[in-house]
């Protein structure tokens, strides 16, 4: 939640000053946040401005499949304030600015700040409802990485950089250094994908074949005793 977003909330206009704002009554927005922050007309009129611009933001990102980063950056000015919170490894708070700034929602302004970290030209704005169902877990052991995910109510699974499911779960993850490390390496030939066995020719213990033999040998001695019983 952004400072202004806190503040109308503090006063219990925030959902009210949203509507008139969806409403397109900006002047009604202003008059309301003034009257009842005590803020100056500039004041209230930025946080207007700032709620529009929000609202403005999320429609755009769900019109378009894929902009520039440079329009975002530009259009919003916060090229220069974003690059000197990654210069000293603040992605927290270079995540917390595009979200002030444009009104992204967390999972997007993280996608964002890493195209930016890339090195990318574009950046694709995902919509939640891809992400709402689906639960992924990252283990690193003595560094074998393994990715599984879970989908809505399919069961979880082991997943590798070949996988459909691969990408999707690699954005909800973030680009992790060792993660980007393994796939990598996985691409390369590095750590092929294990086979499974075929159910016809499962292998069983040793303990599993005896039983296995006893109940044959006590079968034939009973056809024996049955045709010996005959004669």
């Amino acid at each position: 939640m952004t400072n202004y977003e806190i503040l109308l909330q503090s006063h219990n206009i925030l959902i009210p000053v949203q509507d008139l704002v969806k409403r397109n009554e900006h002047i009604s927005a202003i008059k309301l946040v003034k009257d009842k922050t005590g803020l100056s007309l500039k004041e209230s009129k930025d946080i207007v401005d700032s709620i529009g611009q929000s609202f403005h933001t999320k429609d755009t990102l769900n019109d378009k499949s894929s902009f520039s980063t440079d329009e975002i950056l530009q259009k919003d000015n916060i090229e220069e304030k974003l690059n000197i919170l990654l210069q000293q490894d603040k992605k927290i708070e270079a995540i917390k600015l595009v979200i002030d700034a444009t009104g992204m929602d967390l999972l997007n302004a993280k996608n964002f700040v890493e195209s930016i970290q890339n090195k990318e030209t574009t950046f694709s704005p995902e919509s939640l409802e891809n992400f709402s169902n689906i639960s992924v877990k990252m283990t690193n052991k003595n560094g074998k990485i393994t990715v599984k995910i879970k989908e809505g109510h399919h069961p979880e699974k082991a997943i590798y950089p070949n996988d459909p499911s691969w990408e999707k779960a690699k954005k909800m993850l973030g680009n992790k250094p060792e993660l980007l490390q393994y796939e990598n390496e996985f691409r390369s030939g590095k750590h092929p994908v294990p086979q499974k066995k075929s159910n016809l020719f499962v292998e069983t213990d040793s303990y599993g074949k005896w039983i296995l033999f006893f109940v044959l040998f006590c079968a034939i001695m009973l056809v024996i005793y049955y045709y010996s019983s005959i004669n």
